[in-house]
């Protein structure tokens, strides 16, 4: 049981923690490579866009190791290929949604190595005060509050759901934990819609 739930839990800290790399290198580009994008004709997302998606290409051969390592130790998708599929797209949403948080991060920053810093807050902050790793009942109410509704929580109980692995059951009046799959989709485009335009914004200042 422990590893069918850790690799779920592996799965999407890998999505998370991805988002400090990107703020790493969108800082070291502020340093002065953007600069060189002003003469191109190009739109000002279309910077951020590439450098979010190259870093979900990037991570898909660790992606593929995890997998591979899972499968060796007894992990299996038990809902069939076609949710487990599911499962990895809504992972690739919610990690391409923390990359740009990352983008925001990396273009406030003042260097890289503050980028890597402060992009590491909310990869701990929402990777550990959660309910992945310990049970939120001995919390107390107001952290309890903010681990059962902690974006992490729902797209580890939505990528179990889907993959059809072992999983506690979530407490009755949490409906973050009840519906995981629909509030990871919401929270993401949550996410999206709220750093797409602060990333492009920041960017189109920082060329100018």
């Amino acid at each position: 049981m422990f590893r069918t739930q850790a690799d779920a839990c592996l799965f999407a800290q890998s999505t998370l923690f991805a988002s400090a790399s990107v703020a790493v290198a969108v800082a070291t580009e502020a340093e002065g490579v953007i600069d060189r994008f002003k003469s191109l004709p190009i739109t000002r997302s279309s910077v951020l866009i590439g450098r979010t998606v190259s870093t979900q290409i990037v991570g898909l051969p660790s992606l593929v190791v995890m997998i591979c390592c899972g499968l060796a130790v007894g992990w299996r998708a038990e809902n069939g290929l076609g949710a487990a599929v599911a499962g990895f797209a809504l992972l690739a949403l919610f990690g391409f949604a923390m990359g740009w948080v990352g983008s925001v991060i990396g273009l406030y920053a003042k260097s890289p190595q503050s980028a890597d810093v402060f992009a590491m807050v909310p990869a701990f902050l929402l990777g550990f005060v959660s309910n992945v790793f310990v049970n939120t009942a001995n919390m107390p109410a107001w952290l309890r509050a903010f681990a059962n509704w902690n974006p992490m929580s729902a797209v580890v109980a939505a990528a179990r759901s889907l993959f059809g692995t072992t999983q506690g059951v979530p407490e009755p009046s949490v409906w973050s934990l009840q519906q995981p799959v629909m509030t990871t989709l919401g929270m993401s485009v949550l996410l999206l819609g709220v750093m797409v335009p602060l990333a492009v914004r920041r960017y189109s200042r920082a060329v100018r």
